[in-house]
């Protein structure tokens, strides 16, 4: 009876053991896979509150494009002219050619149109424009004088008129302006992507 006892307290001992590396493994892929179901939960809530963000972000933009399209609607009649005001680069030869259109017109002869670009006249002001320094020489009247600034002060491009300076006489007049036009640089929008990690 004894190898009988024996046989059952093995069996019985083998039995536990199992059960306890049983246990252990159960016990050690239950806490293996909460720990990747926590983990992938906090990402997911990650995403969940970058895509909050992201949502807000845009339900602000399409309410400023709403404002945005009803300030264009109300510019559009005058679109063309506030792109000839303010062009996106210094586009400094089609500012000679509108100088060259005035002074033909005013009866001035233009002697050259020169641009101070690359001197320091590139730093923006508080409104975002952009000075470009520019010198008009011109050869002229005073009666065409006063035409030729006037037409200069018509012009599409703004024109702040720093210096006058003329020597010669009432009908022959050796004319230079030293003035500043403007720019703006143009807008652009970033998107991108962001990891969330």
């Amino acid at each position: 009876m004894d190898k009988n006892k024996q046989k059952q307290e093995m069996k019985t001992s083998n039995y536990v053991g199992l059960l306890v590396v049983v246990t252990l493994i159960v016990v050690l892929a239950g806490g293996f896979a909460s720990y990747k179901l926590a983990k992938s939960t906090l990402h997911l809530n990650r995403i969940v509150a970058k895509k909050s963000v992201a949502k807000k972000t845009l339900d602000n933009n399409v309410v400023a494009a709403k404002s945005l399209v009803d300030s264009y609607a109300k510019v559009s009649s005058r679109k063309t002219f506030l792109e000839d005001a303010l062009p996106d680069t210094p586009d400094f030869p089609a500012f000679g050619n509108a100088v060259e259109v005035v002074a033909s017109t005013t009866g001035a002869q233009l002697l050259s149109v020169t641009s101070g670009l690359g001197q320091g006249s590139s730093v923006a002001s508080a409104s975002g424009t952009i000075p470009m320094a520019v010198a008009i020489k011109a050869s002229t009247s005073y009666a065409n004088l006063e035409r030729f600034l006037a037409g200069l002060e018509a012009s599409a491009r703004p024109i702040h008129i720093g210096s006058i300076d003329f020597n010669g006489t009432n009908t022959q007049l050796d004319v230079t302006i030293n003035a500043l036009t403007y720019y703006q640089a143009a807008d652009s929008f970033k998107i991108g992507k962001e990891p969330v990690k």
